[in-house]
Protein backbone atom coordinates (compact mmCIF):
# COMPACT_ATOMS: atom_id res chain seq x y z
CA UNK A 1 0.00 0.00 0.00
CA UNK A 2 2.71 2.34 0.98
CA UNK A 3 4.40 1.71 -2.76
CA UNK A 4 1.58 2.54 -4.26
CA UNK A 5 0.64 5.80 -2.34
CA UNK A 6 3.99 6.76 -2.49
CA UNK A 7 4.30 6.61 -6.71
CA UNK A 8 1.08 9.37 -6.77
CA UNK A 9 2.00 12.92 -7.78
CA UNK A 10 -0.85 15.71 -6.40
CA UNK A 11 -3.16 15.50 -8.91
CA UNK A 12 -3.57 11.61 -8.06
CA UNK A 13 -3.91 12.73 -4.30
CA UNK A 14 -6.42 15.42 -5.83
CA UNK A 15 -8.47 13.10 -7.74
CA UNK A 16 -8.47 10.71 -4.84
CA UNK A 17 -9.45 12.98 -2.05
CA UNK A 18 -13.08 14.65 -4.75
CA UNK A 19 -14.10 10.80 -4.66
CA UNK A 20 -13.48 10.04 -1.11
CA UNK A 21 -15.61 12.97 -0.44
CA UNK A 22 -18.37 12.01 -3.18
CA UNK A 23 -18.59 8.02 -2.35
CA UNK A 24 -18.11 8.44 1.56
CA UNK A 25 -20.24 11.76 2.51
CA UNK A 26 -23.56 13.76 1.28
CA UNK A 27 -20.91 16.49 -0.30
CA UNK A 28 -19.61 16.76 -3.57
CA UNK A 29 -15.91 18.73 -3.50
CA UNK A 30 -14.73 20.72 -6.32
CA UNK A 31 -10.75 22.16 -6.21
CA UNK A 32 -10.42 24.66 -8.72
CA UNK A 33 -6.68 25.81 -7.69
CA UNK A 34 -3.68 24.45 -6.70
CA UNK A 35 -3.28 21.04 -4.82
CA UNK A 36 -0.25 20.35 -2.88
CA UNK A 37 0.76 17.47 -0.44
CA UNK A 38 3.91 17.23 1.00
CA UNK A 39 3.84 13.62 1.95
CA UNK A 40 5.76 12.65 5.19
CA UNK A 41 5.59 12.20 8.92
CA UNK A 42 4.02 15.16 9.31
CA UNK A 43 2.10 15.79 6.04
CA UNK A 44 0.83 19.05 5.18
CA UNK A 45 -1.62 20.02 2.32
CA UNK A 46 -2.14 23.01 0.61
CA UNK A 47 -5.65 23.44 -1.55
CA UNK A 48 -7.10 26.89 -2.94
CA UNK A 49 -9.86 27.77 -4.28
CA UNK A 50 -12.30 25.06 -2.19
CA UNK A 51 -15.89 24.17 -3.20
CA UNK A 52 -18.06 21.64 -0.89
CA UNK A 53 -21.84 21.29 -1.85
CA UNK A 54 -24.34 19.60 -0.11
CA UNK A 55 -26.32 16.29 -2.20
CA UNK A 56 -29.03 16.85 -0.37
CA UNK A 57 -30.14 20.88 0.00
CA UNK A 58 -28.41 23.96 -0.72
CA UNK A 59 -25.25 24.44 1.97
CA UNK A 60 -22.43 25.04 0.86
CA UNK A 61 -19.03 25.88 1.81
CA UNK A 62 -16.35 27.97 -0.02
CA UNK A 63 -12.98 28.43 1.19
CA UNK A 64 -9.85 30.20 -0.79
CA UNK A 65 -7.09 28.91 0.98
CA UNK A 66 -6.83 26.05 3.41
CA UNK A 67 -3.45 24.44 4.65
CA UNK A 68 -3.60 21.67 7.15
CA UNK A 69 -0.09 19.63 8.73
CA UNK A 70 -0.99 17.24 11.01
CA UNK A 71 1.30 14.11 12.84
CA UNK A 72 0.69 10.51 11.44
CA UNK A 73 1.77 8.66 14.78
CA UNK A 74 -1.19 9.70 16.45
CA UNK A 75 -3.76 8.26 14.66
CA UNK A 76 -3.01 4.82 15.48
CA UNK A 77 -4.34 6.30 18.46
CA UNK A 78 -7.53 7.42 17.02
CA UNK A 79 -6.41 10.74 17.65
CA UNK A 80 -6.21 13.82 15.17
CA UNK A 81 -3.46 15.95 16.01
CA UNK A 82 -3.20 19.22 13.67
CA UNK A 83 0.01 20.68 13.65
CA UNK A 84 -0.41 24.00 11.57
CA UNK A 85 -4.62 24.92 10.28
CA UNK A 86 -5.47 27.50 7.90
CA UNK A 87 -8.75 28.98 6.31
CA UNK A 88 -8.99 32.43 4.62
CA UNK A 89 -11.92 33.53 3.04
CA UNK A 90 -13.99 31.04 4.28
CA UNK A 91 -17.96 31.31 3.43
CA UNK A 92 -20.76 28.77 4.71
CA UNK A 93 -24.25 28.75 4.01
CA UNK A 94 -25.41 25.61 6.31
CA UNK A 95 -29.35 24.44 6.22
CA UNK A 96 -30.48 22.60 8.83
CA UNK A 97 -31.53 19.30 8.62
CA UNK A 98 -35.05 17.54 9.53
CA UNK A 99 -33.24 14.25 9.30
CA UNK A 100 -30.97 14.79 12.54
CA UNK A 101 -30.72 11.01 13.44
CA UNK A 102 -28.91 10.54 10.47
CA UNK A 103 -25.82 12.62 11.88
CA UNK A 104 -25.88 11.13 16.01
CA UNK A 105 -23.33 8.70 15.71
CA UNK A 106 -20.92 10.06 13.70
CA UNK A 107 -18.80 11.22 16.38
CA UNK A 108 -18.39 7.49 17.28
CA UNK A 109 -16.61 7.78 13.92
CA UNK A 110 -14.13 10.66 14.39
CA UNK A 111 -10.72 10.52 15.90
CA UNK A 112 -9.92 12.68 19.42
CA UNK A 113 -9.02 16.54 17.05
CA UNK A 114 -6.34 18.04 18.89
CA UNK A 115 -5.36 21.55 17.47
CA UNK A 116 -1.99 23.17 18.33
CA UNK A 117 -2.26 25.91 15.71
CA UNK A 118 -4.90 27.50 13.63
CA UNK A 119 -5.55 31.00 11.64
CA UNK A 120 -9.47 31.51 10.48
CA UNK A 121 -9.69 34.62 8.43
Amino acid sequence: MAYILGTYNNQDYQRLLIKAVDNLSDYTLSIKGPFELDASLTPTLSVSEIELHSKTDKSHIRIDKFRFQFTLAPLLSNTLLINDLLLENMRIEMQTSEDAKSYENLINYLPVIIIEHAVLN
